[in-house]
């Protein structure tokens, strides 16, 4: 009859005035088990002080019995209100031999509780009584057992799935392409003189000294890495000897272009279209840079 009530909870109370003890012992159900099952035993154990718990004598893993094994074992302990509470968990795995539906019993753990003077309390979780049933039904001849083949799943076509995914990943890698080619990071930048050289053909037709000017300073100034003037010039064409060739132009393109850009009635020098040349020389000579 005792087997078909509500879950045990057990939680006994043993407390004297020389050593107060609180066990509350929260079992599974007794119910639904068979050869191999885990079954997992909970408790909580509060200790007054000044007593404490003896762990010597907490269990260990490794049989209990023939039928009996303990698989794992956790305990917790946390002061708690002028004592300690211990939190005890314990695994234990059946390997009953049975023919029919059988009620066996998890013994007693018997625990101690210990005294500065040297008395002792002893307590225990109480016994647990459960039902196991067998793998293989009573009325059941050796011969009536069929071991099944292991299931396979069963193969699924993914052709047509990777094919799907490959149209997609097509379309994405096409679509970013494109977006990379609208924003210009496939398109080969120009380097400074070749960008020049329109500004200053375009200001050569307009008679726009200035902006000619300016346009080949600034190209100077980028192949130079820095703002580019005549005393160092020498020093950029050590580093850059692709440019020694039309040393002399760049050095009269200083002294033209200081004589624009300082005179005090500055006039458009007559060499507009010899600048342009100038440019188209540098474009090249900043290609081979580049090789």
């Amino acid at each position: 009859m005792r087997l078909i009530l509500l879950p045990l909870l057990f939680l006994a109370r043993l407390s004297t005035a020389a050593s107060p003890v609180t066990v509350e012992f929260n079992p599974p159900p007794p119910f639904g088990y068979g050869v191999g099952s885990l079954i997992r035993h909970q408790a909580e154990i509060f200790v007054a002080s000044p007593r404490w718990l003896d762990t010597a004598q907490l269990p260990t893993l490794g049989p209990v019995n023939d039928w009996l094994e303990i698989r794992a074992f956790k305990h917790e302990a946390h002061p708690e209100n002028g004592g300690i509470r211990h939190h005890i968990q314990i695994d234990y795995q059946i390997f009953p031999s049975l023919a029919q539906a059988t009620i066996l019993e998890i013994p007693p753990l018997s625990l101690t509780a210990l005294a500065p003077d040297g008395t002792q309390q002893a307590f225990a979780l109480p016994a647990w009584s459960f039902t196991a049933t067998p793998l293989i039904p009573p009325q059941w001849s050796d011969a009536q057992v069929k071991i099944r083949p292991l299931w396979r799943p069963k193969e699924i076509d993914l052709t047509l799935h990777w094919h799907r995914l490959i149209e997609i990943s097509m379309a994405l890698l096409l679509t970013a392409l494109a977006l990379f080619w609208r924003r210009g990071y496939f398109r080969q930048r120009k380097l400074p003189f070749a960008r020049s050289l329109p500004v200053i053909r375009h200001a050569a037709e307009r008679g726009e000294a200035e902006a000619a000017l300016r346009a080949f300073h600034q190209a100077l100034n980028e192949t130079a890495g820095q703002a580019l003037f005549a005393p160092q010039l020498a020093d950029f064409l050590n580093r850059r000897p692709e440019f020694l060739p039309i040393q002399q132009d760049l050095q009269k393109f200083f002294s033209q272009s200081q004589h624009f850009f300082y005179n005090p009635q500055p006039t458009a020098p007559q060499w507009l279209a010899k600048l342009e040349r100038l440019c188209r020389a540098c474009a090249r000579a900043e290609r081979r840079c580049r090789k």
